[in-house]
């Protein structure tokens, strides 16, 4: 009896269970790279309506409960597992459905190796794990972007097929309205969206069937949104869920000014420090060469194209289009490009348009044998000098890892390159190996050039890459990458190394639930510490608890006794001024955050000062960590 499973679906079962694998492996070495760090404050906003989603009193006015595609989703995880287990399903959950909806995707109009190796390159690529922190938005966003486009691409070649794309079309647009509530920037893709349904229907005019698919797609579009309105509604929420954030953007689209806290102009140079480097340096690399192939396509090879052709300058042209719109809104002062979670949707329209440069084999490009010669020549002694540099470099922090005996070499060596030569090494690095990749591709005709393009593409993603799933924390350690705060890459190492992610979240959470014995989740709490206080454990790993207070504030709570010009907390309670009790009740908690006992009576002692305001300690909780310990203590008036 003849299987009824073809080779080629064999083939792409065992992609997937490839692209499912792969973090999940990562996971098992070391789970600390699936955590939100502390310090960030909007990632943990959403931690806390996971929590307490349920109570509408609980911030009902945030303009983060715009993002109800992801916090109803968190929620209910949060409900169904323990926060532990539904931290892991919702962050390796939408990595996972990320690369694999890219893979189906692409895999329906290109080379399905090319699609696996695409989809696999970004699995492992660190600027998408977790931008912006794991709880921020940007971690659905690319699930939700991935099930559009292949929703699309689905519905583009029913219609090709005459066959009724209808229910591809709602669910696009379902798919597409997930993306947006979740991270409104991708409104941005909208043109690439229909470009790729444009293209593979065959559709070559705007007519009445154009209007009907965009009609389609605008009912999926209203329809989750409707949904998700109308849950918020039962919950006791605010059916018009998105009106903040549109409200929001709106404004800072129309004054720049709003965002000068946070843009930076090109004059700065900010892009020439490594760190900006780690997440730019391959989309800035294909948008040069992409950039390069879509004049060149336009202005020389004027012909009719075969769809394949078409497909793979849809790919390519569809980064460029994104790339070249997110350099134009961080020219007019939006924050595009910087910080790394704005550039999240340029980093996965990057990926698509490299299948389209490793797809390069599709087309017939009049380039001369000599001319292809010469220049692969050029590109593969640069790609062998890169090698062995990277190896180089891979193998020192190795060694700085593993054998502390010989950090004092390593720092030397890793110290001679200042941030700026990192950076512009970081660039040339990725254009030269973009430049290989396209000389590989236009003359590809066999499987073996899939394979040598993906090593190649393995290498600028760092062969160390790999080895920092094994160690805490992710790629900024083994790129020798320096905070001006750290006097050198020994230092920096042993602080990022030290970092216990899992840790600080589950304390954060501990914190929380004992918080929430004394007020539910409607009540105001807030949460007080010292901001010069720092623990370092023997190995010199700290503790900041400014990092740690300002993310649990973030979950549920208010800063207290904040300085209404320097909007710091004050170090020394005696300083606290009277305004800071003028609004404060003794059945309100106050959480203090510390391992210093005198710094808690300080806060009592200065409370009594304040006018019928008798504060005792209600709780006093011993925090565990894997590096570091302190106390939560919790004050409320007397009990009866």
């Amino acid at each position: 009896m003849k299987s009824i499973v073809s080779p080629l679906n064999i083939n792409k079962l065992i992609h997937i269970f490839c692209l499912i694998s792969m973090p999940i492996v990562m996971l098992m070495i070391n789970d600390n790279w699936l955590f939100t760090r502390l310090g960030y404050l909007d990632p943990w906003y959403n931690v806390g309506y996971f929590l307490h989603y349920d109570d509408p009193s609980f911030r009902p006015d945030h303009y983060k409960i715009a993002r109800a595609s992801w916090l109803i989703p968190g929620f209910v995880a949060y409900e169904i597992f323990t926060p532990l287990v539904a931290n892991y399903v919702l962050h390796i959950g939408c990595l996972v459905l990320t690369t694999i909806f890219i893979y189906l995707a692409l895999s329906r109009i290109i080379n399905r190796d090319i699609s696996f190796i695409t989809a696999a390159m970004l699995s492992v690529y660190y600027p998408i794990h977790g931008s912006g922190g794991w709880d921020y938005q940007t971690t659905p966003s690319g699930a939700y972007f991935a099930l559009t486009l292949y929703s699309m691409c689905r519905a583009g070649q029913h219609a090709a097929q005459l066959h009724n794309p209808m229910l591809w079309l709602w669910l696009a647009g379902a798919a597409f309205a997930a993306t947006f509530h979740a991270n409104i920037i991708f409104i941005n893709t909208l043109p690439i969206i229909f470009a790729f349904y444009i293209v593979l229907s065959g559709n070559k005019i705007i007519n009445i069937k154009t209007f009907k698919v965009f009609l389609h797609f605008c009912l999926g579009f209203l329809g989750l949104t409707f949904l998700l309105g109308l849950i918020n509604l039962v919950i006791g929420r605010q059916f018009l869920f998105y009106s903040p954030l549109i409200e929001i953007v709106i404004n800072y689209i129309k004054d720049t000014s709003n965002q000068e806290t946070w843009w930076l102009p090109w004059s700065s140079g900010w892009y020439e420090k490594d760190y900006a480097a780690g997440y730019l340096a391959l989309p800035a690399a294909l948008l040069v060469i992409g950039t390069g192939l879509i004049l060149y396509i336009s202005c020389i090879e004027k012909r009719i194209f075969s769809l394949n052709e078409k497909i793979t300058i849809l790919l390519i042209g569809q980064y460029v289009f994104i790339g070249w719109i997110w350099v134009i809104w961080q020219s007019i002062g939006q924050t595009a490009l910087v910080p790394d979670y704005f550039a999240y949707p340029v980093q996965l329209s990057a990926f698509i348009g490299l299948a389209g440069i490793m797809s390069l084999g599709n087309m017939k490009l009049s380039f001369s044998d000599a001319n292809l010669h010469y220049m692969q020549q050029i590109n593969i002694t640069t790609l062998l000098m890169l090698i062995l540099k990277y190896l180089l470099v891979s193998t020192i922090f190795v060694i700085l890892l593993v054998l502390p005996i010989a950090t004092t070499f390593a720092t030397q060596i890793l110290n001679k390159y200042s941030m700026t030569d990192r950076a512009y090494f970081l660039y040339a690095s990725a254009l030269m190996i973009v430049c290989f990749i396209v000389m590989i591709s236009i003359k590809a005709s066999s499987r073996y050039s899939y394979f040598v393009i993906a090593a190649s593409m393995f290498i600028f993603i760092q062969v160390a890459t790999i080895t920092a799933f094994v160690y805490p924390d992710e790629y900024n350690k083994l790129t020798s990458q320096h905070n001006s705060a750290y006097s050198s890459a020994k230092e920096y190492v042993s602080f990022e190394s030290c970092l216990d992610r899992r840790g600080s979240y589950l304390a954060l959470l501990e914190i929380e639930q004992a918080v929430r014995k004394y007020v539910p989740a409607s009540h105001v709490a807030y949460v007080l510490w010292d901001p010069t206080l720092k623990i370092i454990s023997g190995d010199n790993c700290v503790l900041n608890f400014t990092d740690l207070g300002s993310s649990f504030s973030s979950i549920s709570s208010h800063y207290f006794a904040q300085d209404k010009y320097t909007s710091e907390i004050f170090s020394n309670p005696l300083d606290m001024p009277e305004e800071s009790f003028v609004t404060f009740s003794t059945d309100t908690p106050l959480v203090i955050l510390t391992n210093d006992q005198k710094y808690v009576d300080g806060v009592l002692g200065r409370f009594k000062k304040a006018e019928h305001l008798n504060m005792e300690i209600r709780e006093k909780r011993f925090i565990k960590t894997k590096n570091h310990s302190f106390y939560s203590y919790i004050l409320m008036g007397p009990s009866n």
